[in-house]
């Protein structure tokens, strides 16, 4: 089991993650009593090591999974907050739900015509 992260390296990954990538901060966090002219190159040097972008590279992937949701996911997610009783949260769901079922749109009808000539006839602005 060399691929697991020992408790430290997973508090700074972990850490990295949430506050923004800031190393410096969450080496600090994973190693509290570290010396501060130190805890800038050990950052540098945890962010080179396998098992860290190991564990950093898959937990980037799992947030783009998370935060890939599908149309279907999405709108199912507004049919839920519509049946709720908050009535402006409940509005604004049916506005956004509408936009994305194309509900706010005008019916379209395609109209083929070939070989008609349609003449306008200006209106006069004679009186008789």
């Amino acid at each position: 089991m060399g691929d697991e992260l020992n408790d430290k390296q997973l508090t700074f990954c972990e850490e990295y993650l949430i506050n923004g990538h800031n190393a410096l901060n969450a080496y600090k966090k994973a190693y509290p009593d570290a010396k501060e002219e130190s805890a800038q190159a050990s950052a540098s040097r945890l962010l080179e090591n396998v098992k860290v972008l190991t564990y950093l590279d898959k937990a980037r992937e799992e947030n783009r999974k998370r935060a890939r949701m599908s149309k279907d996911d999405k709108l199912g997610l507004l049919e839920s907050i519509m049946a709720g009783e908050n009535k402006n949260l409940t509005i604004k769901a049916i506005e956004v739900h509408n936009k994305m079922t194309g509900d706010n749109e005008a019916e379209k009808k395609d109209i083929n015509v070939s070989g008609l000539n349609i003449n306008e006839i200006p209106p006069t602005d004679k009186k008789d």
